[in-house]
């Protein structure tokens, strides 16, 4: 049977990992995170982009970016695990090594007049070390923010999960 690795399955439920927030605050925008959905195969992520309207900024400047496979996104998301990392300017489509190797999928993205959102899915589920989500947007004075996820804990959190 083969999975779809670039999806969140649509006959589970996840659970859910709530994540301090926000990831980025500043006098131009704000980064978070909703809660992360964790399922057996992987992990479903929805960030969030708002400017602040009175700086006079072009909004289209701060999007978060197309999750299209090839297109550039406006924010860089790295994904590493275990010393590989993927993100969100890779073409997911592209075949991957093993059933191992990392997925960092877009699934979905929109923008109102000062807010955009994009929805990311990481698969497989990280087993083990540390996933780390490096954020980065060196053209907006970003040059980088982490958020640590400890691989062994949310194992633990997946459904199906053995105590």
């Amino acid at each position: 049977m083969t999975i779809d690795r670039s999806a969140a399955p649509y006959d589970q439920l996840p659970t859910y990992l709530d994540v301090s927030n926000p990831l980025v605050e500043n006098e131009t925008f704000c980064i978070w995170v909703e809660p992360i959905r964790i399922y057996e195969s992987g992990l479903e992520f929805t960030f969030h982009l708002a400017i602040n309207a009175s700086d006079g900024r072009q909004e289209n400047g701060y999007r978060m970016g197309s999750v299209s496979p090839g297109s550039p996104p406006g924010i860089r998301l790295e994904f590493s695990n275990n010393g590989i990392t993927v993100d969100n300017s890779m073409d997911f489509r592209a075949p991957q090594k093993s059933d191992t190797e990392p997925v960092l999928a877009g699934r979905s993205s929109s923008e109102t007049d000062h807010q955009s959102w994009a929805v990311y899915y990481y698969s497989p589920l990280p087993k083990n070390g540390i996933l780390d989500i490096r954020i980065i947007s060196s053209d907006h004075g970003l040059d980088s923010v982490v958020l640590t996820i400890d691989a062994q804990s949310i194992s633990g959190f997946a459904p199906g999960a053995a105590g």
